[in-house]
């Protein structure tokens, strides 16, 4: 019996598989816990109908995330911070800092990539994640705060 998969079932499939189980594995387990429907036309159509939906929206995330990062290539933030008379810094910008000063500057669904808090005084380089793949590099500049 065919069936699609509404659940990942270890030894099975993964969710959303069409797979041929035999028939009272599937009636008596799989659909009769509603991990599985029968793979009728109707229902393989339904299924063909939502990965459909799911590509567009994929394809509109994805042109979102380009165009996000196109406007923040190359991007400058700096951000004044205090240091001693030696250049030491009091306190550190961390990814959510520059997170929160890019949504003040409309980009809102991004991941700072920061290995480490940035604690020295001068350029650093940052890697944007917008996800889809899409990454991008911003400048952010320590500046000693008066």
């Amino acid at each position: 019996m065919r069936v699609i998969l509404l659940a990942d079932i270890r030894g099975t499939g993964r969710k959303g598989d069409v797979k041929e189980v035999r028939e009272g594995y599937a009636r008596n387990f799989l659909i009769r816990r509603g991990l599985a429907a029968p793979a009728t036309e109707i229902a393989l159509a339904a299924k063909a109908r939502e990965e459909e939906t799911k590509e567009a929206r994929r394809v509109e995330r994805r042109r979102a995330a380009e165009i996000a990062a196109g406007k923040f290539t190359g991007f400058e933030l700096t951000f004044p911070i205090k240091a001693g008379p030696g250049g030491e810094v009091y306190g550190s910008v961390t990814a959510k800092n520059i997170e929160e000063t890019l949504a003040a500057r409309g980009c809102r669904d991004v991941t700072v990539k920061l290995p480490k808090v940035l604690k020295i005084l001068g350029a650093h380089r940052v890697e944007l994640d917008f996800g889809e793949g899409i990454k991008a590099i911003v400048g952010v500049t320590l500046v000693r705060e008066d």
